[in-house]
């Protein structure tokens, strides 16, 4: 599974970039696309600035950041995973409730195949034909 996402958000980024003149059209295509990545950026950048606060020594800015951090985490898990209350609302069937774990969790190991793939986005295989036209 993680080399599936890696590989395809590695598709995805290519794709983006190689159809960016989409985005003039505007702001709500540009949104749309590059979600996850934004969010991505946002975990990793927030992350960077705890760490960064922590190791500089400023303990006072790392105990205010934190908070939001944790804050961003367990709001955006939450959103994703009140997606099985939606889906049981709307089908009647509360057996989707059983699945309310899987879109926080499958978040996650987006946010990381994101930052996996645009890591290592030199690595495209030989079988990526690139995004169709």
């Amino acid at each position: 599974y993680w080399k599936n996402e890696v590989r395809w958000r590695r598709a995805h980024i290519t794709s983006l970039w190689r159809h960016r003149d989409h985005f003039s059209r505007g702001l709500k295509n540009l949104l749309n696309s590059t979600l996850v990545y934004v969010v991505a950026a946002a975990y990793g950048l927030g992350s960077l600035c705890v760490i960064g606060c922590l190791v500089l020594g400023a303990n006072d800015l790392a105990a205010w950041l934190a908070p939001l951090g944790a804050l961003f985490v367990v709001w955006t898990a939450g959103r994703r995973t009140a997606l099985a209350g939606e889906v049981a609302s709307y089908t009647a069937d509360t057996h989707w409730l059983r699945y309310a774990w899987a879109p926080a969790i499958l978040l996650v190991v987006s946010i990381a195949a994101s930052w996996c793939a645009l890591i290592t986005l030199h690595r495209q295989t030989h079988h990526f034909k690139g995004p169709r036209p």
